[in-house]
């Protein structure tokens, strides 16, 4: 989405937490160039799959609206301890050397939106590592 003056997060003094503090307004809608954008890239992935021999078929669309995302994370934790976390800082195991945990699943926090990214790149990082490591028979 492109920046706009419409979207923005405020504070709501009306509103407030449980140690006081304001609460937030949350402002963003999605501009009618972002659902064309999402249609239009759809619209493409189904092309390039039917053009291979796929035969992909829409059965349903929906375009979530703002804050109704859930990326689940964190359930196989890193941490340099055993006692904290299941997972090494590259990923691996505490429990098992040769096993790598290549997804958000290492992720310390929950993201609230686009993990994807930083789940690619742990696992990128973590495979490197663990490959290397085999090579030269440190595992």
């Amino acid at each position: 989405m492109a920046p706009s003056a419409d979207n923005y997060v405020a504070l709501d003094p009306s509103h407030s937490t449980g140690d006081g503090s304001p609460g937030l307004v949350l402002n963003i809608t999605y501009p009618a160039e972002s659902a064309q954008a999402l249609v239009a890239a759809r619209d493409q992935l189904v092309s390039l799959l039917d053009r291979v021999g796929l035969r992909p078929e829409v059965r349903l669309w929906l375009i979530d609206s703002v804050g109704s995302a859930i990326h689940f994370a964190g359930t196989c934790r890193m941490h340099s301890s055993p006692q904290f976390g299941m997972l090494d800082r590259w990923n691996r195991l505490h429990a098992v050397r040769n096993v790598v945990v290549a997804d958000s699943a290492a992720f310390t926090t929950g993201p609230e939106k686009n993990p994807v990214l930083t789940a690619m790149a742990l696992a990128a990082r973590a495979s490197q590592q663990l490959a290397d490591d085999l090579r030269s028979g440190v595992i």
